[in-house]
């Protein structure tokens, strides 16, 4: 039986296009996420630049301080070190209920109160944050980051405030 000529170059482009459309959603699909730094000391730091490919999800997790959970006093006054680890706590905890960890967040932006001074002998409270920092996202990346120092926050005696965005795979 032969087949029209017309029919056989429709099946082939319809095939073609098939493969194509195919190939272009299996490349497509797949969700990435890289961390870039492009300055040798900002490696460990923070990263300059995160790219994200085929987010299914975008999470933003804002004004996270050590306010108690419980009554909204501010917890461990006076101490960057507390508080900054109590607010990395609750951030975990809001990440955890929207499927996420630290490990998608891939901006973060911190307030403090108190940055110290211009040796690093009086800029204890900026270095009791580095630490807090690295603790909370261990040996992964750290994600884009900005710190920012302002006069006051929503209580006199809160230290820090942060915010996140993670991306999900779909």
């Amino acid at each position: 039986m032969k087949m029209p000529v017309k029919l056989v170059l429709v099946a082939l482009v319809a095939a073609a296009a098939g493969a194509l459309v195919a190939n272009a959603q299996g490349t497509a699909s797949g969700f990435s996420k890289k961390n870039y730094n492009f300055s040798p000391w900002t490696k460990g730091r923070f990263s300059e630049m995160i790219t994200v490919t085929n987010p299914g999800r975008f999470i933003t997790v804002a004004g996270i301080g050590a306010e108690s959970e419980t009554d909204g006093h501010t917890m461990y006054p006076g101490d960057m070190l507390g508080q900054c680890r109590y607010a990395f706590t609750k951030i975990k905890k809001a990440l955890a209920t929207g499927g996420a960890t630290l490990a998608d967040v891939t901006r973060m932006i911190t307030f403090v109160t108190d940055m110290g001074g211009g040796t690093r002998e009086s800029a204890k409270p900026y270095q009791d944050y580095v630490t807090c920092r690295r603790e909370a996202f261990g040996s992964g990346p750290v994600p884009a980051s900005t710190i920012v120092q302002i006069t006051r926050l929503a209580a006199p005696d809160m230290l820090i405030e942060i915010n996140v965005d993670a991306v999900l795979a779909k």
